[in-house]
Parts: C-alpha cells; sequence; structure tokens
C-alpha cells in the first residue's frame, strides 16, 4: 500500500475549504444587496421605541433648521408688548411699584440737596470773596497819603456798587418763597463816596469822586430824596466854606470893612482876582457872599487874626488862601452836576401835583453852569435865593417853582414856567424863548434884555397889602416887544397897566389938541 505525506494530503483540503469561503462570501453579498420583502418582526414595544427615536430625530432637526434659517435672516424689529397703565402695574405688583418710586424720590432728593449744598457753598465763596475786595476798597478809600489810591478807589466802589445779588426771601402770600434782587454794597459804598467828596483835598481824586457818584446817584433805588438833600446840604456848606475864604481873602488885602458886595463898582479888582482864583464869574461870587450867613462873621474874626500878624506873614497867608479857594471851589464846581443829576430824577416827569405849595425846598441852591436833563419835573419845588447862572434849560417844568430873587441868567427854550413865583428873580443876560409864563408872578423881576415869550400872560400884580402893578417893569417889556392886539391873550394886570398907559398918554396930548 502506497502512503501519502501530511503536506500531500492537506493540499486538496485546503484548497476546498478556501473555495467555499469565497462561495460563503459571494452569498452573503449577493443577498445584502438583493431587495428584501421580507422584514424582521419586532415586538410592540420596540415599534414603540423606534417611532419615538425617529420623532426626537426630525425634531431635533427641525430645531437646527430652524436656528440656521434665524441666524441666516436679519433680526426682525421687536414690537413693544401692550403697555400698561400705571394703576394695572400698581394693581399686579404694588410691591414693586413702591420700591421703584421710592428708589427714583431717594435719587431725586439726593441729587437736589447736592446741587443746594454746591450752589451755596460757591455762592458763599464767592461772596466772601466780594467781601473782601469791598472791605479793601473801603480800606483804600481812607487812605491818607495816596491820593491815586484813593481815585482808583473810588471807581472800583462805584463798580462793586452796582452788583446785584439774589437774595432768598419768605411772604406771607404765593410765592412764598422767592428770589430778590439786592444791592448790599450800595449804599455803604455812596454813604463812603459822599463823606469823600466833602473832605478830599487832591482835585483829581474828587474828579474821580465825582464821576463815581454820578454814576450811582441815578440808580438810588426807591425816594432820591434823601440823597438830594445830602447833596443839597453840602452844597450850602461848601458856599458857606467859599463865603469865609473870600472874607480872608478881603481881610488880607486890607480891607477894614466887609465890600458891600451888591454894589458891582466897589472893590472890583479883588473881586476878579477872585474870579481868577475860583473859576467864577465875579456875578456869582457877589450873589453866593450876599446869601451866606458865614461871610461877615468870618470877616470879623479873621480881622482880628490878621491885625495880630505881621506884614510878612500876610504874603504865605495868602498864598495859602489861593490854594484853599480853588480847592473849594473845585468841590463846590463838582457837587453842581452831581446836584443836577439828583434834581433831574428827582420827580417824575408824569408826577402829580403834591398836596402843599412846594414838594421840596432848595433854597440857595448854586447850580452855576449846571445841566438839568431835558424835560426834567422842577415843578413845585423852593428855589429860593438860587443861581442858576449859566444853565441851559430845554423843555424843563419849572411851573409853580418858587424862583424869587433867584439869578435866573439862563438859556431857557421850551418848557413851563406857569404859575411860577419870580419875584425879585435876576434875570441878567437870560434868553429866554417858547416858555408858557402863563400867570408867573413878575412883579419886581429884573429883566434887562426882555423875553421872547408870552410874557404879557404873566402876573404883575405885586404883593403889597393893595396889589400894585410893576408899571416900570411892564413899561420896559412892553417898548421892547409890545402886546397882542387880543385883550382876551393878556393877563389881567397887563391890562390894568395898559388902561393906566393909555389914561395917560391921552391926557398928555389934550393940552396939545386944545392949544
Amino acid at each position: 500500500m502506497k502512503s501519502h505525506s501530511l503536506p500531500a494530503i492537506m493540499k486538496p483540503s485546503f484548497s476546498a475549504v478556501l473555495l467555499m469561503l469565497f462561495i460563503c462570501i459571494f452569498v452573503a453579498i449577493a443577498l445584502a444587496q438583493a431587495p428584501s420583502d421580507t422584514k424582521p418582526t419586532l415586538s410592540p414595544e420596540e415599534q414603540e421605541l423606534l417611532r419615538a427615536r425617529k420623532a426626537n430625530e426630525e425634531a431635533q432637526a427641525e430645531y437646527y433648521r430652524e436656528q440656521t434659517n434665524k441666524l441666516r435672516q436679519p433680526p426682525p424689529v421687536a414690537t413693544p408688548p401692550p403697555g400698561k397703565t400705571f394703576w394695572q402695574s400698581v394693581a399686579e405688583n404694588p410691591a414693586s411699584v413702591v420700591g421703584v418710586i421710592g428708589t427714583i424720590l431717594g435719587a431725586i432728593i439726593v441729587a437736589f440737596v447736592s446741587l443746594t449744598a454746591l450752589y451755596f457753598n460757591s455762592r458763599n465763596a464767592i461772596k466772601a470773596q466780594q467781601d473782601s475786595q469791598f472791605y479793601e476798597a473801603m480800606k483804600r478809600m481812607g487812605d491818607n497819603d495816596s491820593p491815586t489810591l484813593r481815585a482808583s478807589a473810588a471807581g472800583l466802589l462805584a463798580l462793586m456798587a452796582q452788583d446785584e445779588w439774589r437774595e432768598p426771601s419768605l411772604s406771607k402770600k404765593w410765592p412764598f418763597f422767592k428770589l430778590e434782587r439786592s444791592k448790599p454794597y450800595f449804599h455803604t459804598a455812596v454813604d463812603q463816596l459822599m463823606t469823600g467828596h466833602l473832605l478830599e483835598n487832591n482835585p483829581v481824586a474828587i474828579e474821580s469822586i465825582k464821576n463815581a457818584l454820578q454814576q450811582l446817584v441815578p440808580l438810588v433805588p426807591h425816594d432820591l430824596s434823601a440823597i438830594t438833600h445830602d447833596l443839597h446840604a453840602a452844597n450850602l456848606s461848601l458856599q458857606d466854606q467859599l463865603a469865609s475864604l473870600i472874607a480872608e481873602f478881603f481881610v488880607i488885602s486890607n480891607c477894614q470893612e466887609p465890600p458891600k458886595a451888591w454894589e458891582n463898582e466897589q472893590d472890583e479888582e479883588l473881586w476878579e482876582q477872585l474870579k481868577s482864583a475860583t473859576g467864577y464869574e465875579a456875578h456869582s461870587l457877589r450873589k453866593l457872599v450876599i446869601n451866606s450867613r458865614s461871610f461877615n462873621n468870618r470877616f470879623g474874626n479873621y480881622r482880628l487874626i490878621i491885625d495880630a500878624q505881621t506884614t510878612g506873614d500876610r504874603g504865605q497867608f495868602l498864598s495859602d488862601l489861593y490854594d484853599s479857594l480853588k480847592v473849594v471851589s473845585g468841590h463846590l464846581r463838582a457837587n453842581v452836576p452831581l446836584f443836577c443829576t439828583a434834581l433831574s430824577k428827582l420827580q417824575p416827569k408824569d408826577a402829580p401835583p403834591p398836596s402843599s405849595l412846594n414838594s421840596f425846598y432848595f433854597e440857595r441852591a448854586f447850580l452855576v453852569d449846571g445841566k438839568i436833563e431835558r424835560e426834567a419835573n422842577l415843578s413845585h419845588i423852593g428855589f429860593m435865593n438860587a443861581n442858576f447862572s449859566g444853565m441851559k434849560l430845554y423843555d424843563v417844568n419849572l411851573a409853580n417853582a418858587s424862583l424869587n430873587s433867584s439869578t435866573l441868567s439862563v438859556l431857557m427854550e421850551g418848557g413851563s414856567l406857569r404859575n411860577a413865583w419870580l419875584m425879585g428873580a435876576e434875570f441878567g443876560g437870560a434868553w429866554i424863548r417858547g416858555v408858557d409864563m402863563t400867570d408867573a408872578r413878575l412883579a419886581e423881576a429884573k429883566i434887562p434884555m426882555g423875553l421872547s415869550s408870552n410874557w404879557w400872560q404873566a402876573n404883575f400884580y405885586t404883593t403889597n397889602p393893595v396889589p400894585e402893578v410893576d408899571s416900570k417893569l411892564l413899561e420896559h417889556l412892553f417898548e421892547k416887544q409890545g402886546v397882542p392886539t387880543d385883550p382876551t391873550e393878556v393877563h389881567t394886570s397887563v391890562l390894568t397897566y395898559l388902561n393906566t398907559y393909555l389914561e395917560s398918554k391921552q391926557a398928555k396930548s389934550e393940552p396939545t389938541q386944545d392949544s
């Protein structure tokens, strides 16, 4: 028997096995690719689970698809939900609404308190700084050594006096709390400047103080009468000082008796020297001396002092006297425009007539070369023995003013002297045109030039117990200008004079006709 080895036996077996393996693989692939109409049978639980899984997968896919679409699309405009009223919100959630309101109110109160504190702190700081500046200006105003400091201090005081502050104030009526305007430095500054106006000796400082007061006088709140009377008192004081110095001048000039100022030709050379020293005309200085009570007293007292001095000392006295005359006349010249400004603002233009004859009295007012504002109201004011020389009065109302014995060498155009008291007034070189002089009392007035106004409507009766007509004055005016032919336009005093004048003229002509 023929024997076989192991490799020889295994070769056909291995080939068969490999062939079977290929056949199985091919069948498996064919079965996998062939459509199968038969499905495996699943239990109900498995089917339900399978459906749930598929639904979940579809929902997830739909969700991600929607998210993708939202990212690709532009964001839609949000439409606000329908609003709720305040009371609906309170009804739904009272606690939250009250909390929000409380928070807002608390924030508002904190902000208000902070702003108020900031306002008052800054305001107090600014006011404290201005107070320091004002007191420094007051200190400079009282400096004895430097007129420059006093002059600059006057301007600073005038500037600070016009500063306005709003001060809180409480009222019993609505509004209960309000801010009122005030000028805390005004009255103090005016008082200080008025004091400097009287005491200052330096011409530059005097001019600076005058300019400062001229800014403040029209701004005086409420009533101007107080400062007007203060300026009038200063005016009278300066006149008396100047009259005393004039008396000393005549004493040093070896006059043994007081000069008679009303006699124009007496001591004419000395009056001209005084005119040069003071800058005022001789007739204004004569009028000042006549009205001043200090002239004769000072003349007698100073006469005793000078008689005890040597002749050599008189030269020094005269030099010092000239300096004093310039200073005091400078003071008076600075006072006049201030006084005129106060007079111009004293009464409103449409002020009603006062209950008494005169509302104010400014006797002996020295207003030489002053300037009154156009259309100023000076009616019902007493200006007895005043001096208006050199003034220009345009449309000024002097109706019912008392101007007896005043000097009215003025240029007056328009305005009124109706019912004014002008008895004994000196018109000098006055130029008066277009002024209403109806019922003005002109008896004993001195009118050398005539009047280009309705003087025939003035009252020329004197104040004697038995009223008489001032025939001399009427004759002077009648000869210069004549009167209208219409008797209704002529005052009864003028008609009385004309009747007497015509009768006397007729009586003079009758003897001529008889002869």
